[in-house]
């Protein structure tokens, strides 16, 4: 027989990624551990869940990242953002799109029209209406 473990409460739930499962409560988000402890409070516009250790979060309009301790790790400063793949992070920052590390540094430059994230170490983007993909050091591939 089927046991509910957490309590039917929040206005929506994810499933448990790295030990956290994202919550809604009252439109704003936060996450709760495996005995319902809401750990990270939900003081979130929005947010996805944990992703190569790291969740990212939205306030006012601005998109960064935090541990799973709920420390900002990466000011909510881009003006968009994706979850880590590879060990970078798609962000946008004056219309341009480049990668952060884990230790918020640009690694590749926000220099691309439009991009995609990191998978099997390389990234497709755009530039000058040119489509290519990239190495994890921001070298052309084939």
């Amino acid at each position: 027989t089927d046991k509910l473990v957490i309590p039917a409460k929040y206005d929506s739930a994810w499933p448990f990624s790295d030990g956290l499962a994202l919550v809604e409560i009252n439109g704003k988000y936060g996450f709760i551990d495996k005995t319902d402890k809401l750990v990270i409070p939900a003081k979130y516009d929005s947010a996805w869940p944990f992703s190569e250790g790291l969740a990212l979060v939205k306030i006012k309009g601005k998109y960064g990242f935090i541990d799973k301790a709920g420390k900002q790790v990466t000011p909510v400063k881009y003006d968009d953002a994706w979850s880590f793949s590879d060990g970078l992070a798609l962000v946008k920052i004056k219309g341009k799109y480049g990668f952060i590390d884990k230790t918020d540094k640009l690694v590749i430059p926000a220099k691309y029209d439009d991009a995609w994230w990191f998978k099997n170490g390389k990234a497709k983007v755009t530039l000058n209406g040119r489509e290519f993909y990239i190495d994890k050091n921001g070298n052309e591939v084939k």
